[in-house]
């Protein structure tokens, strides 16, 4: 608002206001793009009708915004949605993510209350908020936040394993039955002991490296990879108490 005087009177007149423009992910995702190809904030801000220090906020959150876009599940929402809700805690819907997706691709049935049941789970090894409720509200949103539309078993991927699990299934049946099996040597074999936390650890940092340095790589399985490591630092932080 700006004051205006003629003569002795003061009057007041609106200034103009920039229009709230919302961006879409596709919007996003493509500003970011064009920032790290060397274009101008000033030139992008005008282009899309926003101020440079969106442009700067979303330069410092390109990460971020990288991350939630690749964990939605469709096409349709990247472009759709424009207001990114995230989960309060990152921690747990990351681990929890992860988790789901490695069910998934095991054909290994995934219930609403089992993925609940998960959550409060993985809250408490995480030291999480103590009031949190594993709801049906929040098992909406989980889904909501990552696309997913069914929950249950993925009958498709069941069905192309079960030659697989016949086939330990016979050979298991076979082993039992043989004949000539030395059972007083199978009880006196040497017991050659597993590696260490620490040899577990290095081993897991090593592999996290590595995968984060392939193209093929995406963020579920560097998540995945990254729990077993952290699992691994646990084991070595208990076992010098």
């Amino acid at each position: 608002m700006e004051r205006l005087c003629m003569g002795n009177t003061p009057f007041f007149t609106m200034t103009k206001k920039r229009k709230r423009t919302v961006l879409t992910f596709q919007s996003k995702i493509e500003i970011v793009e064009r920032l790290e190809k060397g274009e101008t904030a000033t030139v992008l801000a005008e282009e899309f009708g926003i101020g440079k220090s969106t442009i700067s906020q979303l330069k410092k959150n390109k990460d971020t915004l990288l991350h939630f876009v690749s964990t939605m599940g469709s096409e349709n929402g990247k472009k759709k949605r424009k207001t990114m809700k995230c989960a309060k805690n990152s921690t747990l819907e990351d681990a929890l993510y992860a988790w789901f997706s490695h069910m998934r691709s095991l054909g290994e049935p995934v219930s609403g209350p089992l993925l609940c049941e998960k959550a409060l789970e993985m809250n408490r090894k995480l030291n999480g908020n103590p009031d949190f409720k594993a709801s049906s509200g929040w098992l909406a949103r989980f889904k909501s936040r990552h696309g997913i539309h069914h929950l249950g078993v993925h009958h498709e991927k069941l069905s192309v394993d079960q030659p697989a699990a016949q086939c330990l299934k016979q050979e298991f049946t076979d082993f039992k039955t043989e004949e000539d099996s030395d059972v007083e040597s199978i009880c006196n074999t040497v017991v050659v002991p597993g590696p260490s936390h620490s040899e577990a650890y290095n081993a897991l940092e090593v592999a996290l490296q590595w995968l984060e340095d392939q193209e093929e790589s995406d963020v579920v399985q560097l998540l995945f990879l990254k729990s077993l490591r952290d699992l691994a630092a646990k084991k070595i932080a208990s076992s010098l108490k």
